[in-house]
């Protein structure tokens, strides 16, 4: 179950010398040519690693190089519609969609699934794999994009590929999209054949290792992914993302103080742009630990550090203002994580539920209006 998001597993070689190229391209407001397949690479190291307006940047610069190159319009059309910016999307996809490319035919499906339109999505997804002679390639990608939008319609598609003969036992492709789609929908169970397979053909990956790690911790199995986690840091003990692992082992057996050593660690270590996670760690360590005054701090050094972390360092912070007892403080918590994330956190089910926790803890422990008023802000 390798993370598609997991800031641990870049290239580390050509690719950085690119990024760092691009880099001082923009430190030092110069102008450097790119070919497109580098621009390629530089959008999606940013968007892997969460990076989203360097994304956003490095897509309007590829497109300033490159205005008629298709993969450019596409990343631009989707952070449009990402952004609730849906007439823009649709215009410029009106600018593309005569290229009929399997690209842009599968941007067309996926913005059909946002729509609700399933039936249309599925014909235009069809349409795009009956075209390939080996369609797996083009299965996974479909399955991730229903795994996306948190569709379970996905397994239509893993379904397909059990019809063509992929199994957990031939196929290391067939697996790795299997965990995906389980870990998606938080049924860990099923991922832990599918790892110890591939491990048993590969004993030496610390990707599946750490997968399998990050499976047992779902599972809450403490001691069984202490010892996955060993495997991983026997290979390679210096590997951040096992480090990062052992570190939330410690967490979950309340070994509060290693836990906060290894995070201390790891922020030490990590890149500049593995700094947000580092530092919401620690205050979730902090915060674990009933060190509520350092957890807020470590907060606010993730709202300065990582735009993409601050609806989880609000809301975080706002939790330990409540422990404090601190009223005001709270309040004006809530009323930022609501004001600059609403859209954001109501994406994502866990933030959501969290924040509702948050205001119903608030309104049974002290009663007030303010509950209101946070809830008409929710609402707006």
């Amino acid at each position: 179950m390798p993370d598609r998001h997991n800031e641990y597993e870049l290239d580390e070689s050509g690719l950085m010398n690119i990024v760092s190229k691009y880099e001082d391209m923009i430190q030092n407001h110069t102008l450097v040519y790119f070919d497109t397949d580098d621009l390629l690479d530089i959008i999606e190291f940013y968007t892997q690693t969460l990076q989203t307006q360097k994304a956003r940047n490095a897509i309007e610069f590829a497109l300033y190089l490159h205005p008629d190159h298709v993969d450019f319009i596409i990343y631009k059309i989707r952070y449009l519609y990402d952004d609730d910016q849906k007439k823009e999307a649709y215009q410029l996809l009106d600018q593309i969609k005569h290229y009929q490319s399997n690209e842009v035919k599968f941007l067309i499906a996926e913005l059909c699934l946002n729509e609700g339109k399933s039936q249309e999505a599925f014909e235009i997804f069809e349409e795009i794999s009956i075209m390939e002679d080996d369609p797996m390639e083009i299965w996974m990608d479909i399955t991730l994009c229903y795994i996306d939008k948190g569709d379970k319609d996905a397994y239509i598609w893993i379904q397909k590929m059990m019809n063509k003969g992929y199994t957990l036992d031939n196929s290391q492709e067939f697996r790795d999209i299997w965990c995906e789609y389980h870990s998606a929908f938080d049924m860990y169970e099923e991922i832990v054949p599918a790892l110890k397979k591939s491990l048993d053909e590969n004993p030496y990956s610390i990707t599946h290792w750490n997968a399998l790690t990050r499976c047992y911790l779902y599972l809450e199995l403490v001691e069984l992914a202490f010892d996955a986690v060993e495997y991983s840091l026997a290979i390679d003990d210096k590997n951040l993302e096992a480090m990062d692992l052992k570190a939330k082992c410690h967490l979950m057996s309340e070994n509060f103080e290693e836990a906060f050593r290894i995070y201390q660690s790891l922020l030490s270590q990590c890149k500049p742009f593995q700094r947000g996670n580092a530092l919401m760690n620690l205050a979730n360590t902090c915060y674990f630990s009933q060190d509520y005054t350092s957890c807020i701090n470590y907060c606010n050094q993730t709202i300065q550090e990582s735009t993409v972390l601050q609806k989880n360092a609000r809301l975080l912070k706002a939790c330990a203002y409540m422990e404090l007892d601190d009223k005001q403080n709270f309040f004006e918590c809530m009323k930022e994580s609501i004001s600059y994330h609403k859209h954001e956190i109501k994406k994502e089910p866990k933030l959501t539920q969290m924040l509702n926790t948050l205001m119903i803890n608030y309104s049974k422990r002290y009663n007030e209006p303010v509950f209101e008023k946070l809830i008409e802000l929710w609402n707006l």
